[in-house]
Formats: structure tokens, C-alpha cells, sequence
């Protein structure tokens, strides 16, 4: 009998951890940090330029012809880089 409760407790101990362990996962996957971002390409004597989308950024980084897409909300926690050569149009 107290084996059996043992099992039971056991088991019920074991379901509420990896409930716990998934709820973990999924709050920590919903806050991670946003990522960089690099522009590239572009030509600036056609005047065609790479857009950079909405998002939150931890950096941008252009490396091209670079301007930001129509209506988009960027939002950038660290710096703002423009490379020697680079174009950049905000």
C-alpha cells in the first residue's frame, strides 16, 4: 500500500514539474532578447535600395544601399552602425 502511494505521489510530482519546466520554456522563448540585423546589398546609382523591416533589433548594422520599409516601426535597444561606403536613407 504505501509503495503504491509512493508510485502515485511520484508520478503527480513528476507531472507538475514538466508542467512547470513548459510553462518555463514557453515564457522564456516569448521574452527572449530581439536579435541583429544587417543590411546588405542595394545599388545606390539605381537607386535601389534594400528595406529594413519592422522589428526591435539589439543592433542594426548596414552594410549596403539601405533605407527603412514604408510605415515600418523599428526599434533598435543598442546602436545604429553605418559602414565606410554604406548608404543608409531614414
Amino acid at each position: 500500500m504505501r509503495f503504491r502511494f509512493a508510485l502515485i505521489a511520484v508520478a503527480a510530482l513528476s507531472a507538475m514539474v514538466a508542467t512547470g519546466l513548459v510553462g518555463a520554456a514557453a515564457v522564456a522563448s516569448a521574452t527572449s532578447f530581439p536579435g541583429s540585423y544587417t543590411c546588405r546589398g542595394g545599388d545606390l546609382a539605381s537607386g535601389d535600395f534594400t528595406s529594413i523591416p519592422s522589428g526591435t533589433y539589439v543592433t542594426i548594422t548596414v552594410a549596403g544601399v539601405c533605407n527603412v520599409q514604408a510605415n515600418a516601426v523599428i526599434r533598435v535597444i543598442g546602436n545604429l552602425t553605418v559602414m565606410p561606403g554604406a548608404v543608409f536613407d531614414a
